[in-house]
């Protein structure tokens, strides 16, 4: 079963204040997720970690378990599902790169506090099976629940770091 994603609003035209920009921004997010929904759950792994998140594909390789090349294939595809050139660079911010370092370095050692410091507490995890395996049907709304799955997950697929955490 597919999450629902919520239709848009249609809402009278605002001045371009404020509110126009949390609209813009709200509509681009639900673009963005109906984009997303065109791909397989790795093609939209690899989309997430390479344009989202600026990982390099060795690292992409090495956190799906897959070849590099394999990897490549599947973000060039992803961008010809969702029409983005494959000339389009990919940027991503030095701000949003250190975050994602911090929350990594804090999961492998298991810093349960490190972690929670760098979530909000709106912070919400949802899973997608892709149809082929288990995944919640509901999202996880809570930091501390996001940090026990997030952790518990990492340990079951890293069991020989067990020891360090």
């Amino acid at each position: 079963m597919r999450p629902w994603l919520p239709e848009p609003i249609r809402t009278a035209p605002v001045a371009d204040t404020f509110e126009m920009t949390v609209v813009r921004r709200d509509l681009l997010s639900y673009a963005m997720l109906v984009l997303l929904e065109r791909l397989t759950p790795t093609e939209r792994a690899v989309f997430v970690l390479r344009e989202a998140l600026g990982f390099d594909y060795p690292e992409i390789a090495e956190i799906l378990g897959k070849r590099e090349a394999n990897c490549r294939k599947l973000m060039s595809r992803a961008k010809s599902k969702m029409g983005i050139s494959e000339k389009e660079p990919v940027v991503a911010e030095p701000v949003e790169l250190e975050w994602v370092s911090r929350f990594l370095t804090s999961l492998e050692k298991g810093n349960v506090d490190q972690i929670l410091s760098l979530l909000t507490e709106d912070v919400m995890l949802v899973f997608n099976g892709g149809g082929k395996v288990l995944a919640f049907t509901r999202p996880i709304q809570t930091r501390d629940q996001v940090v026990r799955i997030l952790a518990g997950i990492y340990i079951v697929r890293n069991p020989d770091k067990l020891t360090q955490v």
